[in-house]
C-alpha cells in the first residue's frame, strides 16, 4: 500500500483530484453551453467531439482514480470532527465517486444507444452499448438530469471543507490534506 506520511493524501491521489475537479467542472459548462448552440452550427458539432474525448478521458482517469483509492492509505479525517459529520463525509466521497462514473457513462450510453460512435481525440472507443433508441432517450434524459445532482454533491463538498477550514477549529481543517 502506498502511504503518505505527511498527513495528506499521497501526491498521484491530490493530482488525480485536482485534474478530475477541472475536467468535470470543465465538462458541465461545456456541456450547458454546447447545448445551447443551434443543433446544426459548427461550434456545437466541434463542441459535442470535445464533450465525448473529455468524457472518454474523465472514464478512464476513474478507473485510475478507483485502483488508485484501494492501492493508497487515505489519511483520517481530524479526531475532532463530529461522528455524523465523518459519516456524511464518507457518504458525500462515495456519491461523488458514482456521479464521476454515471455521468459520463450515461453520455457514452447515449450516444451508442442513438447509434453514434464515440471518439475520444480521433481514437475510435468500444461500443458498450447496442442501439435502442427508446434507451437512448432514457440516457440522455439522465445525462441531463444527473450534472445537476453532481453539482449539488460538488457544492456542498466545497461548502465542507470551507466550514472546516473557516469555522471550525484549527484542528478540523481538511484543505490542507490535499493541497
Amino acid at each position: 500500500m502506498v502511504i503518505s506520511s505527511s498527513g495528506k493524501y499521497h501526491i498521484s491521489i491530490r493530482i488525480m483530484h485536482w485534474l478530475m475537479a477541472a475536467l468535470i467542472v470543465g465538462m458541465i459548462g461545456i456541456g450547458w453551453y454546447m447545448t445551447g448552440l443551434a443543433k446544426d452550427s459548427p461550434l456545437r458539432n466541434d463542441l459535442v467531439g470535445l464533450h465525448k474525448s473529455f468524457g472518454s478521458l474523465i472514464l478512464i482517469l476513474f478507473c485510475f482514480r478507483v485502483v488508485l483509492r484501494i492501492v493508497t492509505k487515505i489519511p483520517k479525517l481530524p479526531a475532532g470532527i463530529p461522528w455524523a459529520e465523518q459519516k456524511l463525509a464518507h457518504l458525500g466521497h462515495v456519491a461523488l465517486y458514482l456521479f464521476m462514473l454515471i455521468v459520463p457513462l450515461s453520455g457514452y450510453a447515449m450516444s451508442n444507444m442513438y447509434g453514434f460512435s464515440v471518439n475520444m481525440f480521433g481514437i475510435a472507443m468500444p461500443k458498450l452499448f447496442s442501439a435502442d433508441k427508446n434507451l437512448a432517450h432514457t440516457a440522455h434524459e439522465a445525462h441531463e438530469i444527473l450534472p445537476y445532482i453532481f453539482l449539488v454533491l460538488i457544492f456542498f463538498h466545497v461548502a465542507a471543507v470551507i466550514k472546516h477550514r473557516f469555522f471550525d477549529k484549527s484542528g478540523n481543517d481538511v484543505l490542507g490534506r490535499m493541497l
